[in-house]
């Protein structure tokens, strides 16, 4: 009985989502006329693949077939630099990106977080713990040359995500002023993103500092995440709003078109506050891309994220996916199809 439930709620979100496309109220004139403006935008997903107990091949066929052409996973220090001045890649991780590769699908991997030999695995600071930074991540850029295409210097720099206390901006450029040139000297074609910023960093200091500090200088690209579904105006048009006063403070501070890289978004389906309904949050996803598109400053999106982490309605970390934590195709997925087929 459940999955028959399952089934018609997902039927009767394709034909709403349907309904509503045809009734020509997508945003910004529709997505065939944004479109011609930024045909090259990057649809990718956060997958959460590599370091967990996500099929592999299943997952990555649902991302092809969906339409979306790159995912972001992490490649966390610890996992690579199991012992002291010791380095190997997991195999799961070569399985994953050549298994994305096989399917035409591009690869963003983050270089993130501590090491227990290091600082007791808080946020490297000091120069030893920078250095060795530096080495695991040259490493990983060596061992996949020419298989994967970009990377991120760490994940929410300014938070305690991976377990380590809060960094300031200038630890983070000092950070990045080693990485970058360090890991474009191996591998010059790959595409090395920074910031990774939340929606609270934009709002405050730790933005606008590190865009002080330079830290376009040691980048080809400015990675946001700038939820807004506990915003006050939480709809996609108001979200390209506030992308577009972004684009327009980050020309007036550096002088130069900063390339955009929103590599965290999305509306999570739940129940509590801050939720919508999932044919509202498939919706939504229709409006972000056809928006998106209108905007040539974002290169790419990577919604978050793939699959739901748990099946809980009152739980908003775990129900961002585009699919059920069952797989069965959520109403965003089918217009994640829809979206990408134009």
């Amino acid at each position: 009985m459940g999955e028959v439930v399952q089934r018609r709620r997902s039927l009767l979100g394709i034909i709403a989502l349907a309904m509503w496309a045809l009734s020509g109220s997508m945003a910004s004139g529709g997505v065939a006329a944004a479109s011609r403006q930024n045909s090259d935008l990057v649809v990718g997903v956060g997958a959460h693949i590599m370091n967990g107990s996500r099929p592999i091949e299943k997952s990555l066929d649902a991302v092809a077939a969906a339409g979306i052409v790159s995912i972001r996973d992490d490649a966390p220090w610890a996992k690579v630099e199991m012992q002291r001045g010791q380095y190997r890649i997991p195999e799961a991780w070569d399985r994953m990106v050549d298994t994305a590769n096989e399917r035409h699908i591009s690869v963003l991997l983050i270089l993130d977080y501590g090491n227990p030999f290091y600082e007791g695995g808080d946020k490297p600071r000091s120069k030893e713990s920078i250095d060795a930074f530096v080495r695991y991540a040259r490493f990983v850029v060596e061992h996949f040359k020419g298989r994967v295409t970009s990377y991120e210097i760490w994940n929410e720099w300014s938070t305690t995500v991976g377990h380590t206390s809060p960094g300031s901006a200038d630890d983070y450029v000092n950070l990045i002023r080693r990485v970058y040139p360090a890991v474009k000297k191996v591998d010059p074609s790959a595409k090395i993103l920074v910031g990774a910023v939340t929606t609270q960093d934009m709002e405050r200091s730790f933005f606008k500092e590190i865009i002080r500090l330079g830290a376009m200088d040691y980048s080809d690209g400015l990675s946001i995440h700038p939820y807004v579904q506990c915003q006050r105006s939480p709809r996609p048009a108001d979200w390209a709003d506030w992308m577009r006063k972004v684009e327009s403070d980050l020309v007036s501070r550096t002088g130069k078109a900063v390339p955009l890289y929103v590599t965290e978004m999305g509306w999570p389906s739940f129940s509590g506050r801050c939720g919508v309904d999932e044919v509202t949050q498939a919706r939504y996803l229709s409006e972000l891309f056809s928006l998106a598109r209108s905007m040539p400053f974002i290169q790419g999106i990577w919604w978050y994220d793939l699959q739901d982490d748990c099946a809980d309605p009152m739980n908003q970390e775990c129900r961002f996916g585009l699919l059920r934590q069952d797989y069965t195709p959520k109403p965003a997925y089918q217009a994640m199809k829809l979206s990408t087929s134009h």
